[in-house]
């Protein structure tokens, strides 16, 4: 009798059982609510990156064109033309040139309020360093602000070569010969050395020291890169056909 009496207080009783039912039911509404609003992130998190990645392609294709007319504008300048008509039409030209800047300027920024992929902020950049070169941008803001884009761009993606050449050539213009601008080309030799993007400018600086070994700004770069000499003197045996740097940005 008396096992059966403590059986009996052992067991849960009606009232006990319909407490825990409810708090059953609670525990697994939250739970499936949970997982719906996670489920419902994750599903807009990839619709963004996707609209993102779609309306960039566009943009990356309109970039590479006006590189192009970019390259070509600094080939042609090489001729003089006086002509009437030929300015009148390259004032039409370069009105139709900065409208579809700015279309792409609005098209990259769309892209980058979805997401903020290193290769967007790059292409940013690259769009802001056209603007200099068309004379749409003031330099030193376009290429500031660029700069910054390439800085956020390297927390992202740290090993990508030619973001750092891209800062040190940006700082070139700029005029900013400093420890920044020796460390952004130190680490693009060390992370790829051979890519045409980085070879370009360590031959720029190679060369200003090699040509003119006696001038104020190859003094700054013996004394900057006392310490990279052995890199230097890669670069100086390397293919030194490019010439310094003086209008153009990149």
């Amino acid at each position: 009798m008396q096992r059966n009496s403590l059986n009996m207080a052992q067991q849960p009783s009606a009232d006990d059982k319909a407490m825990v039912q409810p708090k059953r039911y609670a525990l697994s509404k939250a739970l499936r609510l949970l997982l719906l609003l996670l489920l419902s992130v994750l599903v807009f998190t990839a619709a963004r990156f996707g609209l993102g990645n779609a309306l960039f392609k566009p943009v990356e294709g309109q970039i590479r064109i006006l590189q192009t007319i970019s390259n070509d504008t600094a080939s042609n300048n090489t001729a003089s033309n006086d002509k009437a008509h030929d300015n009148n039409q390259t004032v039409h030209a370069q009105s139709a040139l900065q409208a579809i800047y700015q279309q792409q300027l609005t098209a990259i920024n769309r892209v980058l309020w979805l997401h903020r992929n290193p290769q967007y902020l790059e292409a940013k950049a690259q769009l802001l360093e056209l603007g200099v070169r068309f004379g749409f941008n003031d330099k030193t803001q376009a290429l500031t602000q660029a700069n910054r884009l390439y800085i956020e761009s390297i927390t992202k993606r740290p090993a990508w070569p030619v973001t750092y050449s891209s800062l040190a050539l940006n700082k070139w213009h700029l005029g900013e010969f400093d420890r920044d601008f020796v460390t952004y080309l130190v680490q693009a030799h060390y992370l790829g050395k051979n890519v045409p993007q980085v070879k370009q400018v360590w031959q720029y600086v190679a060369n200003s020291i090699n040509q003119a070994s006696t001038s104020e700004l190859a003094m700054l770069f013996t004394e900057l890169f006392k310490e990279h000499s052995a890199i230097v003197a890669y670069y100086q045996q390397a293919d030194n056909a490019n010439a310094t740097p003086t209008q153009q940005v990149k």
